[in-house]
């Protein structure tokens, strides 16, 4: 959506903030739209909890906004840098996004993106919320086409993720939540190799508990956070100023506990015996009530039952030892391949992903030689395979650049596939296995590439590549006619980055930069070239005329 620089505002000195907007967006209305709309909001949202913005201007040729600096970083360093936050700086800080998000809900806004990277912290600890490209209003005109998925994954609700209508700032506190358990433990509550499996276990599986993890973590704030993180919305609280309330009394009722608790073990008098002594309770009741012994415990004591005898004590305690070692005995290998076996059979990736760790790799260090080790080492290869292509999609929808050499090349070939062109792709895909067959780290992608070769030799038989991007070009001449010109330039651009280094797509490409440097959409090099031609010739016999002429 932008980046965002520290300024200098000249007139005055003052320290800022600035977000432009990426010049290459500028043909994407929707984009445009989006950042017009995230200054405007933070122009309405005045709250010592959200960050300010001081104005700008939305439009070409360098739409921007500048905002309040805020030099403490943000919560998501702090908890990198800790570890994870006391459960004291957890309520304080959960306070605070209260206060921001009860400002935004009051003026119609939903966040949609509430994370620890969009919390920002000046040098005094005080939270800022930042970053609204993401919001909506709950009455205003949806950005977004209808069911399609925006936020980041370890914090999205289960109604954002599946994109139906009708998001409420139920879901701000769904992600309250998630920010919420990631400063108790320093995690998010769902992590895995994917953002599909994260997804999944955001509307499936239920979080485990804060308080399993964090041990100071007091019952009545694990309380709050597991209700803020239940997969329907009516389950959640009613609002940010509940949930803000809710803190501040999970906050009270901790320290009277931790008082209480500190007070008894140095001596100091116990309320329950207080109020037993200021009653007229019979003196056992009282004792009982104090812990110190009276007649009926006595007697007990006197005849104790058999489990309380010290020799059945070292016996169980013997039998609970073998217990254990017996169960830390690790699995033979027939035992590892069943267990692997079955796993593999299943359609869920997370099984496999299981399996991986705690079968297959095991199975492998342990019996190289096994009688299994050939399927086994298949099995591998196929989850590395899954994991690979799950990061490589991640890493495209997030723009991020190829980490090596072989993601590139599966990377060019996988974006020629996309664009409908078989026959280049397949080539592509079979240089990169020539390639990086030796290679043990290029592995997942080598087999990938193999997969996609299986499934397109027969697709790619008679195709005729160079018809098919002229087909292409074709239709975005098409498109810029009908005004669909965002759509046209996409395929220019397209056939340049995919075709500009194949010379047998030259003239195409130069078709395509001719386009793009809005050139003619109707005439090809080679007509151009046909009319130069025909130029020459009637040059030449006007000149022979003049020759004859006396």
């Amino acid at each position: 959506m932008g980046v965002v620089f520290r300024a200098r505002h000249e007139p005055t000195g003052k320290i800022v903030a600035v977000k432009l907007f990426p010049p290459a967006l500028l043909d994407n209305e929707s984009l445009v739209k989006r950042f017009e709309r995230e200054m405007r909001v933070l122009r309405n949202l005045r709250h010592p909890n959200i960050v300010r913005c001081y104005g700008g201007s939305p439009r070409p040729p360098q739409p921007f906004f500048a905002m309040e600096y805020v030099k403490g970083g943000s919560l998501a360093e702090l908890i990198k840098r800790k570890g994870h936050l006391t459960w004291e700086e957890t309520i304080d800080f959960g306070v605070q996004i209260c206060r921001a998000l009860s400002c935004a809900h009051e003026h119609g806004i939903i966040h949609r993106d509430l994370k620890p990277s969009n919390l920002l912290l000046t040098e005094r600890g005080v939270i800022k919320l930042s970053d609204f490209g993401l919001a909506r209003g709950q009455d205003t005109t949806a950005l977004t086409a209808p069911g399609k998925t925006v936020g980041t994954y370890a914090y999205m609700a289960p109604e954002q993720i599946t994109g139906k209508p009708g998001l409420s700032p139920k879901t701000d506190l769904y992600a309250l939540g998630c920010v919420l358990y990631e400063m108790l433990v320093g995690e998010p509550p769902f992590q895995a190799e994917s953002p599909a499996e994260v997804l999944y276990k955001h509307i499936q599986e239920k979080p485990p508990e804060p308080i399993e993890r964090a041990l100071d973590c007091p019952v009545w704030l694990n309380a709050i956070v597991l209700q803020l993180l239940q997969k329907d919305p009516q389950k959640r609280p009613p609002d940010a100023n509940f949930v803000e309330q809710q803190l501040l009394e999970a906050r009270e009722r901790t320290i009277e506990q931790t008082a209480a608790t500190v007070r008894i073990s140095r001596g100091g008098p116990d309320p329950l015996a207080d109020t037993a002594r200021s009653d007229n309770i019979p003196v056992e009741v009282r004792r009982e009530l104090a812990g110190r012994p009276t007649k009926k415990t006595r007697k007990k004591k006197q005849h104790r039952p058999f489990y309380e005898h010290p020799a059945a004590l070292v016996g169980a305690l013997a039998a609970l030892i073998l217990f254990i070692v017996w169960m830390m005995l690790p699995p033979s290998e027939a035992e590892l391949y069943a267990r692997a076996r079955e796993a593999m059979q299943s359609n869920s990736e997370a099984t496999k992903y299981e399996a991986y760790e705690r079968y297959l790799i095991p199975y492998r260090e342990r019996f190289p030689e096994g009688e299994h080790i050939d399927e086994i080492n298949a099995w591998i290869d196929e989850v590395e395979m899954i994991k690979a292509e799950n990061r490589f999609l991640a890493n495209v929808r997030l723009g991020r650049d190829p980490r090596s050499e072989y993601e590139r090349k599966y990377r060019e070939a996988w974006q020629i596939e996309q664009f409908g062109d078989p026959v280049t792709a397949l080539q592509k895909y079979q240089a990169l296995v020539e390639l990086f067959k030796d290679d043990p780290d290029a592995r997942p992608y080598v087999n990938l590439a193999r997969k996609q070769i299986r499934r397109l030799q027969n697709t790619a038989k008679n195709v005729d590549r160079i018809a098919l991007v002229r087909r292409k070009l074709e239709l975005a001449d098409e498109l810029y006619a009908k005004g669909q010109r965002i759509e046209a330039r996409r395929i220019w651009i397209s056939i340049v980055d995919l075709y500009r280094q194949d010379p047998e797509m030259q003239e195409l490409v130069d078709e395509a930069l001719d386009r793009l440097a809005g050139g003619s959409t109707k005439r090809s090099k080679s007509q151009r070239s046909d009319e130069a031609s025909d130029q020459e010739t009637r040059g030449q016999g006007n000149d022979d005329a003049r020759e004859r002429q006396p």
